[in-house]
């Protein structure tokens, strides 16, 4: 079979999984959903951002109540994927244990880091933090909106945005604050509801010192110079069961209880009611 290969990475906190020649549901706790990959020819595995939210008080992709609030960071795609023009975008990498963007993202995210904090002296840093476990679960989830697969759209295989909270259009997500028009309309990009959320709670952003518990630093650098390759590292996919389909020319991202025993335990049922 000379296809191209298909593989899944399934990233928790100390532990995942690989499947190889697709996926496996028994991993899901929400539908996956696909970006498209824009560069399929270059071998690398590349998402177009389109906008950055931040969602006060933590919590998985589903959580947040009725309505929650959302503080858009104000940047267009050309800041938001560190290069100019509208065909690049950012690396998903497994290899790379952090995720590095735009330097000149930064003052944009620190705006939306301190409104969705409420305190307009809050500062986002990379250096060692002293948190309780409250403390921790305070700061905001970062919504990550990518380019929806128009192919997996077309075919079906994409999910309804009604039944797949990873989609933009799901109900369950404040869909006023996501679609509608930002103020400055000169650099923010049309977001559709057919675009997928890949959510990126405090836990997976902040790391908790081995050697100093209750001692956390944030692994989301804003470093990398315009025209570079920004990367979302494994701390992007980690709480993610992630699809690399290049036979598609796709990613498909699910979010995952990441637990094997439950896996296994899951699986054994399934085989006994066959």
């Amino acid at each position: 079979d000379r296809r191209p290969p298909t593989f899944d990475l399934e990233a928790g906190v100390g532990s995942g999984q690989l499947t190889l020649g697709g996926s496996d549901p028994l991993l899901h706790r929400t539908t996956m959903v696909y970006a498209e990959n824009v560069t399929p020819l270059n071998g690398w595995y590349t998402v177009r951002l389109k906008a950055i939210f931040l969602r006060p008080n933590g919590g998985p992709i589903w959580a947040g109540g009725t309505d929650p609030e959302y503080f858009r960071v104000d940047a267009s795609e050309e800041i938001l994927n560190g290069k100019p023009g509208d065909k690049g975008g950012i690396i998903v990498d497994s290899g790379t244990t952090d995720t590095y963007l735009a330097e000149r993202l930064k003052p944009a995210f620190d705006f939306a880091f301190q409104k969705a904090l409420g305190d307009p002296t809050a500062e986002y840093h990379n250096d060692p933090i002293e948190l309780s476990p409250d403390d921790l679960e305070l700061l905001p989830t970062i919504l990550f909106v990518l380019k929806g697969h128009a192919k997996s759209i077309v075919d079906g295989s994409q999910p309804d945005p009604s039944s797949a909270v990873g989609m933009v259009g799901n109900p369950k997500h404040n869909r006023e604050m996501l679609l509608r028009k930002h103020p400055n309309q000169q650099t923010i990009s049309d977001i559709d509801e057919n675009d997928i959320i890949v959510a990126m709670p405090p836990r997976h952003y902040m790391e908790e010192s081995r050697a100093y518990p209750g001692v956390y630093v944030s692994r989301i650098y804003f470093t990398e110079r315009f025209g570079a390759q920004d990367i979302f590292g494994s701390n992007f996919i980690m709480g993610h069961d992630v699809l690399f389909d290049s036979r598609n020319g796709r990613v498909g991202f699910a979010e995952s209880h990441c637990n094997h025993q439950q896996y296994l335990s899951d699986k054994d049922s399934l085989l006994l009611t066959e």
